[in-house]
């Protein structure tokens, strides 16, 4: 039995000039990976900035999971007597909605996207009452700095036709 060899040096060659070329493309963020946020987050107060808003309650630690398709969630926050409040939330990269009780009278419902390049992520979110009257809608945009050592939350805030606007700055632990 004759074995036929019809596969040349040349074959080879253009196979690994393609191989290289997606490599470099790959590399240089033609194929973006998603930034990383995974890890604990405590609140910088030096660094925030809250705006006009007075708030009753301040985010003060995140907890942020995540893998290719979802990102977890889980905020906790004081108000000024240091009662503490613990919440968590899944939301999927797919841009299907997500909803919750935040509250025993007050459910979010939220979405979340990535940017173009993968580096920032959006989340809209819309809070209703039993009553089913939206209370308020806020926009964060998610940002990592300092070589992934800051994550900064900027966020847009409309209660009751007024708009707010805030920065979060949180230290990965």
């Amino acid at each position: 039995m004759k074995i036929r060899r019809n596969f040349k040096p040349t074959n080879m060659k253009k196979i690994e000039m393609i191989a290289a070329l997606f490599l470099s493309f790959a590399f240089a963020g033609g194929l973006s990976a998603q930034t990383n946020f995974a890890g604990g987050w405590k609140r910088n107060n030096d660094k925030t900035d809250p705006g006009d808003l007075l708030v009753n309650r301040v985010l003060v630690l995140i907890t942020v999971r995540q893998d290719a398709q979802r990102i977890c969630l889980r905020r906790l926050s004081e108000n000024r007597r240091d009662d503490t409040f613990n919440y968590g939330e899944t939301l999927t990269f797919d841009g299907t909605p997500s909803s919750y009780s935040a509250k025993p009278n007050l459910k979010k419902t939220a979405t979340i996207k990535w940017s173009d390049d993968k580096t920032t992520f959006t989340e809209w979110a819309d809070y209703v009452d039993s009553a089913g009257k939206q209370v308020k809608q806020i926009k964060e945009i998610w940002t990592l700095g300092d070589e992934g050592k800051t994550l900064t939350v900027s966020s847009k805030l409309t209660v009751d036709g007024q708009t707010y606007n805030m920065k979060e700055v949180f230290d990965k632990q």
